[in-house]
């Protein structure tokens, strides 16, 4: 005869603060805390290179601010990319989740914005730099995550 199953406590819920602001689920584990300070390693360098290069004299050196920012994004998304390999099987997939949320609320949203443009022939809407359309897709990023991570 075996006893009855022990039941299950609720495991603590997902870091919504972190989730929110970072899109990661903290700083708690070492993959976490890796993955913050190749970030803000990447963001500083990104920072320090754009008032080196307005610094410096127009001509070869005008390069500088032109390659950072694809630079700097590129290695967040390496050590994003390593991230995801370093989290578990459950955490992973809410990521990936995300991502896809993220990437078809963009292309709802930019097809909604072209349509408004070509109707309304909105020309300053394409003055607007794509680097910061980017960046506004990570805030939806963190409320992807938060939302899919209730669920668990």
């Amino acid at each position: 005869m075996h006893p009855p199953p022990v039941p299950m406590e609720k495991s603590e819920s997902w870091p919504g603060a972190t989730l929110l602001i970072y899109g990661t689920f903290g700083k708690n584990t070492p993959e976490g805390l890796r993955y913050h300070r190749r970030c803000t390693a990447a963001l500083l360098a990104l920072v320090a290179g754009l008032i080196l290069g307005s610094l410096l004299p127009s001509g070869p050196a005008r390069i500088l601010p032109a390659i950072l920012p694809g630079a700097a994004f590129t290695f967040i998304a390496w050590a994003f990319r390593r991230y995801l390999l370093e989290l578990d099987e459950l955490a992973r997939g809410i990521q990936m989740e995300a991502i896809t949320w993220t990437y078809l609320t963009g292309l709802a949203a930019a097809m909604l914005l072209a349509g408004f443009a070509s109707v309304y022939h909105w020309g300053e809407i394409n003055k607007i730099s794509n680097f910061y359309w980017f960046i506004l897709l990570e805030p939806v990023r963190g409320f992807w995550l938060y939302i899919i991570s209730r669920r668990y």
